[in-house]
């Protein structure tokens, strides 16, 4: 009978540490599934935000771009502007000193002109 209880407490103690080893099995599995999730969920990530570094580049290249142009654009149109003032300002100054100019010097004038 000893020996009956003995045998029965064995196999009731072999099936606990079946269980336990299959329970320990099962959680590394689990955490080796979750370990590989975690590393590609991670891998997605960086390759997302260096997507959205790249694309935030580009569009700040754009925008300097054609804010460059811009300021190119207004300057040119205040240069014209002020060459144009400048002439208009030198042929008012050369007629009116012609203007006040004797015959005698108007035709030595006329003459370094040319």
């Amino acid at each position: 009978m000893v020996a009956l209880a003995y045998a029965v407490s064995r196999r009731v103690l072999l099936e606990k540490l079946e269980r336990v080893l299959s329970a320990e099995e099962e959680a590394r599995s689990a955490l080796t599934a979750a370990t590989a999730e975690a590393t590609a969920i991670r891998a997605a990530g960086i390759e997302d935000a260096r997507a959205i570094d790249a694309e935030a580049a580009e569009t700040s290249k754009r925008a300097v771009s054609a804010d460059r142009a811009a300021t190119l654009s207004r300057a040119r149109v205040d240069a014209d502007a002020l060459t144009a003032e400048a002439a208009s300002k030198a042929a008012t100054t050369l007629a009116a000193a012609r203007a006040r100019l004797d015959k005698t010097v108007r035709t030595v004038a006329t003459s370094l002109e040319a």
